[in-house]
Formats: structure tokens, sequence, C-alpha cells
């Protein structure tokens, strides 16, 4: 059985504004191994340096698992990467985010959910945090 791969979109501390006396934040984009999940937080370890530490889910990170598959450049796809896919029955080419119910995975076209099938070409173009222009 395969270890579930997932990367991480979490927040980190950038500077600190005295005047304010408030730190801003940036937001950077991390592979993790998840060690375990509770309701609504995440206790992660990586190289990166979150061992052990737990993070609320939606407030300090947004987690994005693998969905196992690579696109047509050996690149890992996850639920949040913006693709290309090219239908292979039909040639037709579509743009949308990867999403996932449950231990089903689709691309979200607009608003209609196209099902990630084996016979399509897909390529990762970015994710819907690092380039949010790209989604459609």
């Amino acid at each position: 059985m395969d270890i579930p791969m997932f990367r991480i979109w979490y927040k980190v501390k950038q500077s600190f504004d005295a005047a304010s006396k408030e730190w801003t934040y940036k937001w950077q984009m991390s592979p993790v191994q998840v060690l375990q999940i509770h309701t609504g937080e995440v206790i992660l370890d990586s190289k990166y340096g979150f061992a052990n530490r737990m993070h609320k889910i939606g407030r300090d990170c947004i987690l994005m698992q693998s969905l196992g598959i690579k696109d047509v450049n050996q690149k890992p796809v996850y639920v949040g990467d913006i693709v290309k896919i090219t239908d292979s029955q039909t040639g037709k080419e579509y743009t949308g985010h990867v999403e996932g119910r449950g231990a089903v995975y689709y691309v979200d076209v607009q608003g209609e959910e196209l099902f990630i099938k084996s016979d399509m070409a897909m390529e990762v173009l970015g994710n819907v945090y690092e380039q949010p222009e790209l989604k459609p």
C-alpha cells in the first residue's frame, strides 16, 4: 500500500510591525508527511521543520493530497492543481482545477465536473494558491 503524499500551503511569520505590534505573514508551499489528523487539526513532519507541530487546517494551513498519478511531464498531481487535460477520444482540451470528494477526483472546469480517466493526457500548469490567475 502506498503512503499518501501531501503538500501544504501554510502561513509563516514574515515580519513584525512595531507600531501595530502585529506580525505580517506570507504563505508558502511545501511537501509534507502527515503524522496524524485530528478534527480540524493536523500534525506534520517534514524536512522543513514542522516536526510534531499542530496546525489548524483552514487557519494556518491548507492540506492537499496527491492523486497518486503524474502528469505528462512526470510531475505529481495534487488536489488544488490547475491542469490542462486532453480527452483522448475527442481531442478536446479543458483547463480547470483538481478537486476531490471522498475517493473520487475530478477537474472542475468552470463549475462542471470532469472526472479524471486514465486515458486523459494531463499537464499541471500551477495551483490555485500560487497562481490563482490561471484558474479559469
